[in-house]
């Protein structure tokens, strides 16, 4: 008996010394491996005991020439700075881009130009160097609407207070254009009826339209006698606002027409075809 304890007893040193069980197989591991030494990949997917190389881009970052391709090449933690172009969306396809949407990349974007100049991208006859033509458009993208003589070699274009506005100045040699009333009809020819002859309709509004002009002399409005009362010409309504010179108005019937004096940015009524002290008539744009 005594004799059989003893060989059991070694056989089970002699397994145990090579890594078995009583029963010949290997011990389980807590991470569900076999085996004595850990060589396999731990639970989260990493390997015990190693150092993981990462392949051939691991490693410590060796400087060298920054070049334009997506890659940190000087090791300053910056990807092709100051290598970038800026290209600009060129919807329309006319060969400029619109500012604002814009992408630095090493390589042209799809859709992208690198040359700046478009202020609608939704219209290919709207950019930088185009022609301005009297259409209540910022053509040219400088900014200012139907400028540059656009709507008349003898009117100015002018944007106060985020409208378009056109000072016509009449001309020698004298002629019969002169009438307040004609002077509304040349308004609304502008741009195919996209003007109409002013109506400052706010205290605001009538002093920077006198403002951006200046000067002593009148330029026609678009208020008028008729009905027995004033009227704008747009819509034949009674004004709500009114800015009247001291004694005016004092004609009615008998000066059915009305000019504004910009450097006293005041009103007043005169024969329409007096056209004595008068600069010329404004044009401002119709709301849609």
């Amino acid at each position: 008996m005594m004799r059989f304890c003893y060989q059991v007893a070694l056989l089970a040193a002699l397994l145990s010394g090579c890594g078995l069980t009583s029963d010949g197989a290997a011990p389980m591991k807590a991470n569900g491996g076999k085996g004595g030494l850990d060589s396999g990949p731990a639970s989260d997917g990493s390997v015990d005991g190693s150092t993981d190389s990462g392949g051939a881009d691991a490693g410590p970052c060796v400087p060298g020439r920054e070049i334009c391709d997506g890659v940190d090449n000087d090791c300053d933690g910056k990807v092709d700075e100051d290598l970038t172009t800026n290209w600009y969306r060129d919807q329309d396809k006319d060969g400029l881009g619109w500012w604002g949407d814009t992408k630095a990349a090493c390589a042209k974007p799809a859709g992208y130009v690198s040359m700046l100049g478009d202020c609608d991208d939704s219209d290919e006859e709207i950019g930088q160097g185009v022609i301005e033509q009297c259409n209540l458009n910022d053509d040219n993208c400088n900014g200012i609407v139907d400028d540059g003589g656009a709507c008349g070699d003898f009117c100015t274009a002018r944007t106060v207070g985020g409208r378009a506005y056109q000072y016509c100045k009449y001309h020698f040699p004298l002629n019969n254009d002169r009438d307040g009333n004609a002077a509304a009809a040349k308004c609304t020819a502008l741009a195919g009826g996209k003007y109409k002859l002013v109506e400052p309709e706010t205290e605001n509004e009538n002093t920077l339209i006198s403002q951006a002009v200046g000067g002593s002399e009148g330029w026609w409005i678009g208020l008028r006698w008729k009905d027995g009362g004033w009227r704008w010409r747009s819509n034949n309504m009674e004004p709500t606002f009114t800015e009247w010179g001291d004694g005016e108005p004092n004609g009615k019937w008998n000066e059915p027409c009305v000019e504004l004096r910009p450097h006293v940015a005041t009103w007043n009524d005169k024969k329409c075809d007096n056209w004595m002290n008068l600069t010329g008539y404004i044009c401002e744009q119709v709301d849609p």
